[in-house]
């Protein structure tokens, strides 16, 4: 399959304990409970949604996103239960380079279980094998240190640092580039049924 393949129809991931699928209007409140929480916004320099509008305009934005071939977002839910508990995409595709940018979160109660090493490795095998990504790249800030270590440990490379780069409630912040060649990772055990 190629990048352009890859969004004729989106597909649904599942691993041993989550399912990746695509994310529906509905999915507006299960998004606000995750996005409006402090504890998730600011590990990526952004302040809380204020309301479900704020998420339906965001489901909004990345269905069109994938109509214009522009990114793919996965709503995460637990095998047992749609209800969304987190996200991860591929966005920013390097046009022609055979590269996107992986992005993540995961709601707050579901964290130190897993379950995002689970849900991004079955990101990246699709990246890598499906949609044939040369470069998987990520972007976390330098005070995200649970996402640095959970990047490293996936096979990531720490690439550099843009100094100052993120302005956030009047401070900056570094953010750091990590990045993973096709040919640098290890089969990723991630339950791939």
């Amino acid at each position: 399959m190629t990048l352009e393949e890859a969004f004729e129809r989106q597909a649904t991931l599942a691993t041993e304990r989550l399912v990746l699928r695509p994310f529906r209007e509905e999915d507006a409140s299960a998004l606000f409970a995750i996005r409006s929480d402090p504890l998730v916004t600011e590990r990526y320099g952004q302040e809380p949604y204020r309301s479900v509008d704020d998420s339906a305009r965001w489901i909004r934005n990345v269905l069109e996103d994938f109509s214009k071939r522009e990114a793919i977002a996965w709503a995460l839910t637990l095998e047992n239960d749609d209800v969304a508990i987190g996200e991860c995409c591929l966005w920013n595709f390097g046009q022609g380079h055979r590269c996107a940018e992986i992005g993540y979160e995961l709601h707050p109660a579901h964290w130190r279980q897993g379950l995002m090493a689970e849900a991004l490795s079955a990101v990246i095998d699709y990246g890598f094998d499906e949609v044939e990504l040369h470069r998987i790249e990520a972007a976390p800030l330098a005070s995200n240190t649970a996402s640095q270590g959970l990047l490293r440990r996936l096979g990531f490379s720490h690439e550099g640092t843009l100094r100052q780069r993120i302005l956030f409630r009047g401070r900056f912040e570094d953010q750091l580039y990590y990045g993973m060649l096709r040919d640098e990772r290890g089969h990723s055990a991630n339950g791939q049924r």
